[in-house]
This record gives C-alpha cells, structure tokens and sequence, in this order.
C-alpha cells in the first residue's frame, strides 16, 4: 500500500531540526538501489511514515526476491555517510509491476524526493506496460503525484486501512501499444 502518514519528527543524525535547515530541492538527492545494508534504514522510515508499518523482515522479503525492486533516496553528508530521506518498494514481473510502498520522511516532504523516486522507477523499468497501486482515498497529495505520472483512478475499495479506517483507491498506469 502506498499511505504516507505525518508522525512526530524524528531525531535525524547530523540534520538537526528540520525547522533550521534550508528547504531544499531534489538536485542534492541521491537516487541508488537499495542494498541488503538498507534493510535497517529502509524498516525505520518505514514505522515513521506508516500506520501499518512493515518489519525489517517484510523489507527484507521484498529486497531478496527475484521481483523485488527498492529504491533509496539520500543526501550526500560526505566521508562516505549517507542520510536517508526516502524510499520506494515495488513488484516487477515481465510486463507488470506494483509500486507498493513510496516514502519521504515528514521532514523531507515537498522536495520532489517521491516525484525522482517515481520517475527512476519508470525509467529503470521501460518494459513494464502496467503499473498498478494502491493509495489511501483521504492521500490527496500521493494521488496528485500519481496523476502527475499518469496513473488513473479505476475502483474505490472499502475500509481498506485500518489505522485510520479509510477507504483506498486502485491506481493503473498503462502503456499499451497495441
């Protein structure tokens, strides 16, 4: 499922309070799969942008399968430390493909980090003629983004999620050339 949810802010090393940097756009942002050594950052931000957060193990399924396709988004704090600011897990088998989690930490958010994750994951993937997700129907800033990308909305679902109850939109993208 592809929910953000705003939590308190979390203590992110070498950062400070996300009130006294500077707003930043997504040229610093570095965009790079993710690796077995991200699993623990990757279940992090998952618990800080998710009711339903999945665990360090779940995270690990996903980087392990042959379908799995992860993404991180950092910022370069230099001697070689990264700070992760967000992430993308999806589902790529043949000519389909699930996006099923895309996050920026609170903090991080409308700096484009969703929108680069998006369009690597379109441009890694040229072959996948659909895309399908998942998106609560009260995320009207996720469903902006999707839209932006060309996903369309085709059912509504009832009382998908839990933590809020809500209901959740099934999302297409289709590139058929047919």
């Amino acid at each position: 499922m592809t929910e953000e949810r705003r939590e308190e802010e979390p203590r992110v090393r070498n950062a400070g309070p996300a009130s006294s940097r500077k707003t930043k756009d997504r040229s610093d942002v570095i965009i790079r799969r993710a690796e077995k050594r991200d699993i623990p950052a990757l279940a992090r931000m998952e618990k800080l942008c998710f009711s339903d957060a999945w665990s360090e193990a779940s995270v690990e399924g996903s980087q392990s399968s042959p379908l799995g396709y992860l993404l991180i988004a950092e910022e370069p704090c230099g001697e070689g430390t990264d700070l992760p600011l967000g992430y993308l897990i999806a589902s790529v088998f043949e000519d389909e493909g699930e996006l099923l989690r895309i996050a920026a930490l609170p903090q991080e958010r409308r700096r484009g980090i969703g929108k680069a994750l998006l369009s690597r994951m379109l441009e890694d993937h040229p072959g996948v003629k659909t895309w399908r997700l998942d998106v609560r129907t009260q995320n009207m800033p996720a469903i902006a983004l999707y839209e932006q990308f060309g996903f369309g909305i085709i059912t509504e679902n009832p009382n998908v999620y839990k933590d809020p109850v809500d209901n959740g939109y099934l999302m297409i993208r289709t590139d058929r050339q047919e």
